[in-house]
């Protein structure tokens, strides 16, 4: 019988502080600053370039998938949606697939990673964005 107890009570904890993680999608909605946007591009497992832009706007997730992305006095609507993990936004020049590596309330940060290999030479282009509410 103590070792049912103990059992359960282990189990109780587990589904306690299981259940307060939020999911992407919840932490997600609101309006995020863009603070920063880092791109690298390595060639053979090398840097070769590297470049960051600061304050680059402000996107706003609405619950349901859609939003918008305001640069300055540029305005374009997106749609998104999220999976565990993941955030994919689209809007009219692309889809971008992001894997959050940071989700926390007030902070996020998110990372796009594609790797070509062309001629056997292989190219990974890496961009981070970095939001705070």
């Amino acid at each position: 019988m103590k070792k049912f107890r103990i059992i359960a009570l282990l189990g109780f904890f587990a589904l306690m502080f299981s259940g307060c993680t939020k999911d992407l999608g919840e932490l997600i909605v609101g309006t995020w600053d863009v603070d920063k946007i880092t791109y690298e591009t390595y060639v053979a497992g090398e840097l070769i370039e590297s470049e960051q832009d600061l304050n680059v706007g402000q996107i706003t997730f609405k619950s349901g998938g859609a939003g918008f992305w305001v640069e300055g006095e540029d305005s374009e609507d997106i749609t998104w949606s999220s999976e565990g993990e993941n955030l994919t936004i689209i809007t009219n020049d692309g889809t971008i697939s992001l894997k959050m590596t940071t989700m926390e309330s007030d902070k996020m940060v998110g990372e796009f990673v594609e790797t070509v290999t062309a001629f056997g030479i292989t190219s990974t282009f890496k961009m981070k964005i970095y939001l705070s509410k």
